[in-house]
């Protein structure tokens, strides 16, 4: 199985972990070809250094090609107002 690796533009759902903005990921080429279709990644290139070192597994990309939902962030998360 063929695998590309993408640079993420927009944080993502990719196999129930999220994918954030400038992170590199690993995917086959149907779930490749989906990210670059809905704008939320871009081929990596040469240039590319990985922000934050997560891997991600080669898996099913689903939930990132049809809810691109961010989970809502939780109180302790939130920036005091």
């Amino acid at each position: 199985m063929n695998s590309i690796l993408l640079k993420v533009t927009s944080s993502v759902v990719i196999a129930g972990e999220i994918a954030r903005a400038g992170q590199l990921v690993e995917l086959t080429a149907s779930e490749a070809k989906t990210l670059l279709h809905g704008g939320k990644a871009v081929l990596a290139t040469v240039g590319d250094e990985p922000s934050v070192e997560v891997p991600v597994p080669v898996a099913t990309v689903a939930a990132a090609a049809v809810g691109t939902e961010t989970p809502h962030a939780t109180s302790s998360e939130r920036s005091p107002s």
